[in-house]
C-alpha cells in the first residue's frame, strides 16, 4: 500500500497522515499528528498538501477545524487530474521542442579552430587522430605526402605511427599525391594516387567531426577544424577523388 501511495507522489508524512485519517476517522490536527507519528509543527503543512491533492477534506465543528479522509476512489480522480496535467505538459513540451532543438543544433555546430606548428605539433596531431578515432575505427587522408623536401624525420615518425595505428586496428584510407615515394605497404590501409594535377605540400586528414589541414613544410603548420558539417563536406570531396584515383597495389 505504501509503495502505491509513494508512486502517486505522496511523501512519507502525507502517507502516514492519510492512512491515520482512514483508520481513525475525522480528527483535529493535534490527535491526528500523534496518530500519524508526525511532528505537530508540520501537520498543517502536510494537511495543506493533502487538501490540494484531494485526499483530505476539512470542516468546522463547534468552531474547531476538523479533517477527514476523502473516499479512496478520490485517488482515481487525482490520477485523472495528473494525467490531464501530463497531457498538457506533453503538448507544451512539443510546442517548444523546435526552439530547443534549434538551440541544441546551434551549440553542436559551433566551430572550434586551432593552429599548431612544428614537428611536435605534427606528432601530437597524428597521435591525437588515433585517440579520436579509437580502436577499430578509420580515417581518411587527402594528399598524403612527405613534404616539400621529402624530410627523413617524417619518414621515421610515420613508420612508428603506423605501428601504433596497427595495434589499435585502425583502418587508413590514403590518397597520396602522385610521385610520392611509398616506402612500405601498411596493414589495414587502402592507398591510391590522386590525379597528378593536384600537387601541393598540403595534406588533409578527416576523422569523425574533425578536419586537419597539414602544411608539410620545414616547420609544419596544422590547422584543425572541429565541425561536423565541415568534416562531412570534405568526406564528399574525398569520395569524389577516390573514384578518380589510381589504386596502389598491395
Amino acid at each position: 500500500m505504501d509503495n502505491v501511495l509513494t508512486k502517486l507522489g505522496l511523501s512519507e508524512g502525507e502517507r502516514k497522515t492519510y492512512l491515520a485519517l482512514l483508520e481513525k476517522g475525522p480528527s483535529t490536527s493535534g490527535p491526528l499528528a500523534k496518530a500519524a507519528l508526525v511532528s505537530p509543527s508540520k501537520i498543517y503543512q502536510i494537511l495543506g498538501r493533502l487538501l490540494r491533492k484531494g485526499f483530505v477534506s476539512e470542516y468546522l465543528e463547534n468552531g474547531t477545524k476538523h479533517f477527514r479522509a476523502s473516499h479512496p476512489r478520490a485517488i482515481l480522480d487525482y490520477l485523472g487530474e495528473q494525467q490531464n496535467e501530463l497531457e498538457k505538459l506533453k503538448q507544451s513540451t512539443e510546442d517548444i521542442l523546435p526552439a530547443l532543438e534549434a538551440k541544441f543544433e546551434a551549440k553542436v555546430e559551433e566551430t572550434e579552430v586551432q593552429m599548431t606548428r612544428g614537428w611536435k605539433g605534427l606528432r601530437n596531431t597524428f597521435y591525437g587522430m588515433l585517440e579520436d578515432v579509437g580502436s577499430g575505427g578509420e580515417y581518411f587522408v587527402i594528399g598524403a605526402n612527405r613534404g616539400m623536401k621529402q624530410d627523413d624525420r617524417f619518414s621515421r615518425f610515420i613508420k612508428h605511427y603506423h605501428v601504433e595505428r596497427n595495434k589499435k586496428e585502425i583502418s587508413a584510407n590514403l590518397l597520396f599525391q602522385e610521385g610520392t615515394e611509398i616506402q612500405q605497404k601498411w596493414v589495414d590501409a587502402e592507398m591510391r594516387f590522386m590525379p597528378s594535377i593536384l600537387q601541393s605540400p598540403l595534406q588533409i586528414n578527416i576523422h569523425k567531426e574533425t578536419t586537419e589541414f597539414v602544411l608539410m613544410v620545414d616547420d609544419p603548420v596544422i590547422f584543425t577544424i572541429r565541425n561536423r558539417k565541415v568534416a562531412e563536406a570534405f568526406m564528399q570531396y574525398f569520395e569524389s577523388l577516390w573514384v578518380q584515383s589510381k589504386v596502389i597495389p598491395k
